[in-house]
């Protein structure tokens, strides 16, 4: 027998390390060939779950139950906006009074703003945002769209009605506080035993919502198109697409926006009626080139532009104007959304204009729906519109049946 110290046992015990290395070494590298596409397939299987619960807790009814008993539980269930449909009654995540529920207010008396906008403060949350992009990585890509949003620094209250002063921020950080809220909320959803410091602190009553104390309220506005056929009055709806940061998947009315103001800029003021018609240019005639700034002197230019000749025609003609119904705050995420309807009297509209229309990127489906039908009254109810969308078809139609509103070209 060869003695340990002998050359012939060393270089045994060598060979027997090294055949032992390559043994573990290979069963590592199949191992870690198995592993692999495991890991990708755990990865994937867990990007499709959050996708799928995203995808759920976003539409318009996931929040509604829960935030009705959150402020009925707290005596302020009277703050959210009640919705009535014959002998049926449902309290939306809308909240609002009296008071912002004023008809044919004027725009500029509206909005108190003094051009330059003063900027928030708001240092945006990377987690926050990038879980609202397409592709989370966008985030720091110098392309990603993060545009100057009008926001809501106050709403006061004056003897000639209520007043909204404005300020801006970037679309990060208005995502940033009003993605926290919705974050928050659809947290407590899940588990009714969570807190909630941000709706306690910020959105416990309209009164306190009114104080805008998360300082970058998104100012919105929701829009009803209402044209009239073989004497019926309807109006435009839209499902969202799933890419859209809030609702993908509900229903809206077209247009709905964040607005901005005229050149994307701070030093321009906020005008209703120019975010209404970009946004007609853009969500109806795909207009994608107003989606960001440009070197046009003009930023009006897209009014001159062939598709909008017809929109354009009928605002001078007083064929169509844009009213406003009122606002309130959306009690998911704290924005402040302003609604509007946009009656169209010419009686040729549905003939000779709607075969023209076309969504864009953020509608899935389009629909022409009967406002005063079965099927719009079973959606409101059942909380698939958007909060603000559902508070400005429910103005829509107490306007129109209120003042009576005849079918162009009857007798009156």
């Amino acid at each position: 027998m060869s003695s340990p110290s002998h050359p012939s046992y060393r270089r045994s015990f060598m060979i027997e390390d090294l055949l032992v290395n390559l043994a573990a070494a290979g069963i590592a590298f199949l191992l870690g060939l198995s592993f692999r596409p495991l890991k990708a397939r755990v990865q994937r299987s867990l990007t499709v779950r959050r996708q799928q619960r995203v995808s759920r807790q976003r539409k318009p009814d996931f929040a509604a139950g829960w935030i009705a008993r959150h402020y009925r539980s707290r005596g302020r269930i009277d703050d959210l906006y009640r919705i009535v449909v014959g002998s049926r009654a449902v309290s939306i995540p809308f909240l609002t009074t009296a008071e912002w529920r004023r008809v044919d207010q004027d725009e500029t008396s509206l909005l108190l703003q003094a051009p330059p906008h003063e900027h928030s403060t708001i240092v945006f949350n990377r987690r926050t945002v990038a879980a609202r992009l397409r592709d989370p990585a966008e985030i720091d890509s110098p392309d990603v769209w993060n545009d100057l949003h009008a926001c809501a620094r106050a709403v006061r209250s004056t003897p000639d009605g209520p007043r909204i002063q404005v300020f801006v921020s970037d679309y990060f950080q208005y995502v940033t506080v009003c993605g926290a809220l919705e974050d928050e909320t659809y947290a407590a959803v899940v588990r009714p035993e969570r807190g909630t410091p941000i709706r306690d602190r910020h959105l416990s009553s309209a009164a306190k919502a009114a104080e805008c104390g998360m300082e970058a309220h998104s100012i919105g506005m929701t829009v009803a198109l209402v044209f009239w056929q073989d004497g019926v009055p309807r109006v435009i709806v839209q499902e969202r697409s799933p890419a859209v940061s809030t609702y993908g998947g509900g229903l809206g009315i077209v247009p709905m926006f964040g607005c901005q103001t005229n050149d994307l800029s701070d030093v321009t003021p906020v005008s209703l009626t120019h975010n209404f018609l970009r946004e007609v240019y853009e969500e109806l005639y795909d207009g994608s080139s107003v989606q960001s700034g440009s070197l046009r002197v003009d930023p009006s230019w897209f009014l001159g532009e062939p598709e909008m000749a017809y929109v354009v025609g009928r605002m001078e003609a007083g064929d169509m104007r844009l009213r406003l119904l009122g606002f309130g705050f959306d009690a998911v995420n704290g924005q402040l959304i302003i609604g509007g309807i946009a009656e169209i009297r010419d009686p040729d509209f549905a003939r000779t204009e709607l075969s023209r229309l076309v969504g864009n990127w953020e509608i899935r489906n389009i629909f022409v729906w009967d406002l005063f039908g079965f099927e719009l009254s079973e959606a409101l109810l059942s909380h698939r519109f958007t909060p603000a969308c559902a508070f400005t078809l429910a103005q829509a139609r107490e306007l129109l049946t209120r003042e009576g509103t005849p079918a162009p070209g009857s007798a009156t």
